[in-house]
């Protein structure tokens, strides 16, 4: 039985093979040892996580976050283990101490909620904000049934910080020390007590103010374009898709783009808006000559170019069916978007998971560097739409005419829908051209959350607590506040969907028109996909 690459990394760690333990790391693809790093947090595993990052030459690696938005610092606290949580918090690189993840949860949530009083004492000790609402409003000290957490609570909020040492063992051993107001220590030199450096850091309110301001300046640069076809079924999604995303990200005061085939539309969907949105809303009407010949509305996404010569620095594309349930222009993926040097921000196609899908055509086998992105959700650096979108077309041609397939072979043969996915092979190629081949360098790749909608009842089920492991076995839990300790991670999770409504996924399960698939991203948006939209607002409607 061919052995895990946990089982071949414990392997040559206990037998003290540095060489061995550094080829295996650095010869691995990033998303393998990406995998393997958080799925080690999540074990406690100390001595892989630790060398990954010593070998690991990718800084962003400690950063790196699964598919429910948590880090690797989530993932190290619910493994249990407050070595390997202060090895994450000692990496040179680590810079997500109160990140959030998609239930606005920070680790120092995740050490209350299980109990931990050594990682909640150390996150303390290392500067974490203990004053951060999750999405249900609760703090991380309501969040603990355990005296000794609640313990070191208490002696920190009234100030007795250094009974905390008395009350945790491990915090005297580690000799760890308190940061002084407005600092924070960031990398002990070793357990042994070497001298912490400090940065500089501002208090929690401060923090706060900051973040907010700095992430509505890049929204005010910022439009998020909507395209209305006319028809009667999309116009109505796409009104409903800028009235969620005005009401819901209205203290981010945003700009949207209109895309309409003509006057009238426009003047039908500005009519169907709030009038105090129409301020904010600017209009474009589409190409007056087809891009694609024969080909259906969705190529008019190629008209969003018009809006970058408006003067803003990102141009957003959010499709008809996606609903949004809260303020995403203001999350944390938003945020880390605008503070990255990247050009793209998109999300990786369910097509990319599908074991059937023949990659020959977009990357070499032992390649990770690439993406077929999901078109519902993208974002666009003006700098650099317009090259993008010009190669873009013409792979789209390409891969349409004289008919589709007739140039490049259908790289999902057994899935009926596929050559409605043509505009995403064709964005994939024209990625990889664009970017020279460092799609990696040039793309923020956000990761999604999948929603099950079941029985008549409607009851939401995310997939929290899907188990990864070599049987690749699948379960999911109802109406958890957090994940297991399970995450799902993107390579062990793919389906497929037909338009006869019917869904699989690798694990055999076949879901019936009464279970309805959408998917949750960018921290606040649904994308609900057009056939199960009534349904997947029908839900929102009863869920709030």
């Amino acid at each position: 039985m061919e052995s895990t690459p946990q089982e071949i990394l414990r392997a040559l760690i206990k037998k003290g093979d540095s060489f061995g333990i550094k080829n295996f790391v650095t010869q691995s693809s990033y998303n393998q040892i990406s995998d393997l790093f958080l799925e080690s947090c999540l074990e406690g595993e100390t001595p892989l996580v630790m060398n990954i990052l010593h070998y690991m030459p990718e800084p962003h690696l400690v950063n790196e976050r699964n598919s429910q938005g948590q880090t690797a610092l989530h993932c190290a606290v619910l493994g249990g283990s407050p070595e390997c949580v202060l090895a994450i918090l000692n990496s040179e690189h680590f810079e997500s101490l109160d990140a959030l993840d998609i239930w606005s949860q920070t680790a120092l949530h995740l050490a209350a909620q299980i109990g931990n009083h050594h990682c909640v004492a150390l996150l303390l000790m290392k500067g974490a904000i203990s004053t951060i609402p999750n999405k249900l409003g609760q703090i991380a000290k309501y969040q603990t049934q355990s005296e000794k957490v609640e313990q070191i609570f208490q002696m920190y909020d009234s100030g007795k910080k250094d009974q905390i040492k008395f009350a945790c063992p491990l915090v005297e051993e580690l000799r760890l020390e308190f940061p002084k107001k407005g600092e924070i220590s960031h990398s002990p030199s070793s357990r042994s007590g070497g001298q912490s450096p400090v940065s500089s850091r501002p208090e929690s309110s401060a923090i706060e103010i900051s973040h907010k301001s700095h992430v509505i300046e890049a929204i005010k640069k910022s439009i998020f374009c909507f395209f209305a076809d006319g028809s009667d079924k999309y116009t109505k999604m796409t009104i409903v898709a800028i009235k969620t995303f005005f009401e819901k990200n209205l203290t981010s005061n945003p700009y949207c783009g209109l895309l309409t085939p003509d006057a009238s539309i426009r003047d039908f969907v500005l009519n169907n808006l709030d009038k105090s949105y129409h301020s904010r809303i600017i209009t474009k009407f589409i190409s007056s000559t087809a891009h694609i010949t024969n080909w259906n509305p969705t190529q008019y996404k190629l008209d969003i170019t018009q809006f970058a010569s408006e003067g803003f620095d990102y141009v957003f594309w959010m499709d008809s069916d996606t609903i949004t349930i809260s303020n995403f222009c203001q999350s944390y993926e938003m945020e880390k978007f605008f503070n990255s040097d990247k050009d793209f921000l998109l999300i990786r196609d369910h097509t990319m998971y599908d074991p059937d899908f023949n990659r020959s055509l977009f990357t070499k086998e032992s390649d990770d560097n690439w993406i077929i992105p999901q078109a519902c959700f993208m974002g666009f650096k003006s700098s650099a739409i317009e090259g993008l979108f010009s190669a873009w077309k013409s792979f789209w041609i390409e891969w349409t005419e004289p008919t589709p397939f007739a140039n490049y072979a259908d790289p999902r043969p057994k899935f009926q829908g596929s050559q409605f996915c043509i505009e995403q092979y064709a964005l994939g190629m024209a990625l990889n051209q664009f970017t020279g081949n460092r799609v990696r360098d040039r793309v923020f790749v956000l990761e999604r959350n999948y929603i099950f909608i079941t029985g008549t009842d409607r009851n939401v089920v995310l997939d929290q607590n899907t188990s990864f492991n070599q049987s690749y076995s699948f379960s999911w839990s109802r109406d958890r506040v957090y994940p297991g300790k399970k995450p799902t991670y993107p390579h062990s999770f793919s389906f497929s969907y037909s338009f006869s409504y019917s869904f699989s996924s690798p694990y055999g399960q076949t879901f019936d028109e009464n279970q309805i698939i959408a998917d949750y991203i960018a921290g606040g948006i649904v994308h609900s996909y057009g056939q199960f939209w009534e349904s997947v607002v029908e839900w929102l409607k009863a869920k709030k």
